[in-house]
Formats: structure tokens, sequence, C-alpha cells
């Protein structure tokens, strides 16, 4: 049912998906993955608003919850809104879970060709765990631009 739900999502049947997610019988993770992959193919078919809204009618645990507002970041920088991203990415509950993410944007703003932006906000971190992370993200995003430049 989660695949169901996923392929109604990237083909743009988010009402369908929803439904489909909300038949979950099974144990609450699986329909939070379940709603989490929709957020997802929302946010990465570029449809943002959607995304958040649908993240917004989800009872989530904190992991998910960091995973979704992620994906819809992840999503925004990819796009080009950066500023976006960041006010999404301030959305997730601090900890481990948001350093994680952390990790994930500044990654994606590199990759999107922001080292310095990326830089920047990773630096900008107050959490010293968050900030860490952001830096990790970075290091990764250049190491793939490196890969890929070769």
């Amino acid at each position: 049912m989660i695949d169901i739900a996923t392929y109604q999502a990237r083909a743009g049947d988010v009402t369908g998906a929803l439904e489909t997610a909300s038949t979950i019988q099974s144990e609450d993770e699986l329909k939070l993955l379940a709603f989490l992959k929709i957020v997802g193919a929302q946010a990465q078919s570029g449809n943002i608003k959607g995304a958040l809204q649908t993240y917004s009618k989800v009872k989530w645990t904190d992991f998910t919850s960091a995973a979704a507002l992620r994906d819809v970041a992840v999503a925004q920088i990819v796009i080009g809104d950066v500023e976006g991203a960041l006010q999404t990415a301030a959305l997730i509950q601090e900890g481990y879970n948001r350093a994680e993410a952390m990790s994930e944007i500044a990654e994606a703003q590199v990759r999107a060709g922001d080292s310095k932006g990326a830089i920047a906000w990773a630096n900008n971190r107050r959490s010293p765990l968050e900030k860490a992370y952001a830096l990790l993200g970075v290091a990764n995003g250049l190491l793939w631009q490196g890969r890929t430049s070769s």
C-alpha cells in the first residue's frame, strides 16, 4: 500500500494517495512512512505548498516530522528557493533529527551550486551539533562536486 500511495502521489493524485495511506492497518510507523513518501513526492514535483499542506494534516513522530520537512527543504533548494528551504528547516525540532536534516540540506545547497551560501549558513548554526552536521553536509556536497567534475 505504501508503494501504491507513493505512485499515486507521483502521478499527481494526492487525494487518492492520502486515502490509500489512510487505509494502512498495520503499525503507525508504516502509515507514517506512506505519508512521508507522499510529502516527498509532492515536494520533488515542485508542489511545495501542497507538500506543506499534507505535512500539516499528519500527526508525526519527531523522526518522521524531521524527515518530511527535510525532504521539503531539499526540494526547495533544488528549485532555487534557498530562503524557503531555510524557513522549512527551522520548523524541524531541535536535536539529532534536526542535525541530520541540516547535513542533507547543506549538501543539497552545495550540489545546487551555492557552496559559499551553504558554508555561511552552516557556520551560522547556533547548536554545535547542527553546525558540525551542516559542515559535514557541505563536505559531502564538495566531494560530490569533485567526483562529477572529473
